[in-house]
């Protein structure tokens, strides 16, 4: 996975800024890289995910936010999607009426806090896809579905979780990009 997962006792992870080229049709992007680092190069990995795209033949430049985790000891295994969630996304998944009649789309980054249980108990808009109502929607779609939990030396833990909705009007309900590719 490239957005940070982490035991929510850890604290909070830090926000830096980096910047991207790339060119877009305005539903996939094409060619993208890096032109100004963040300073760290695990957080760069990071930029041509979260980075909101527009249609652009011309290579368009961007800054983004990309996230470093708090330092934590021990073994950490991140939550994932349980199976039941991952086959039930799509249909959970409803474009807000407003913003498909208005073609509006865009990509949303949330910070989610899981339970032991596995259950979405905080959702945060970390990076906005510029639109309330798919922010809106990014979050009520990821209190519905349920994870694995985390766990640190063996032991079920409290996580904190970064996840990118990707929001494409004309096209299928969002992607949800996870360390299992996108569904």
């Amino acid at each position: 996975r490239t957005l940070p997962a982490f035991p929510a006792s850890a604290g909070k992870a830090s926000a830096l800024e980096a910047k991207v080229a790339y060119v877009s049709n305005g539903y996939q992007m094409g060619g993208c890289r890096i032109v100004e680092t963040s300073g760290d190069a695990s957080a760069d990995v990071q930029a041509c995910s979260t980075v909101s795209i527009y249609a652009a033949p011309v290579p368009i430049y961007a800054t983004t936010t990309v996230w470093v985790a708090p330092a934590f000891q021990g073994n950490f295994t991140p939550p994932y999607l349980a199976k039941s969630s991952a086959r039930r996304l799509r249909e959970l998944s409803s474009y807000p009426s407003g913003a498909l009649q208005a073609m509006r789309q865009g990509r949303t980054t949330i910070k989610l806090a899981i339970s032991v249980e596995g259950k979405v108990t905080d959702c945060v808009v970390a990076q906005s896809s510029r639109y309330v109502d798919l922010d809106k929607a990014s979050c009520k779609l990821q209190s519905r579905l349920r994870y694995i939990p985390a766990f640190l030396d063996g032991e079920a833990v409290e996580a904190v979780i970064y996840e990118v909705m990707t929001w494409t009007a004309g096209a299928p309900p969002p992607e949800l990009v996870t360390e299992t590719g996108n569904f």
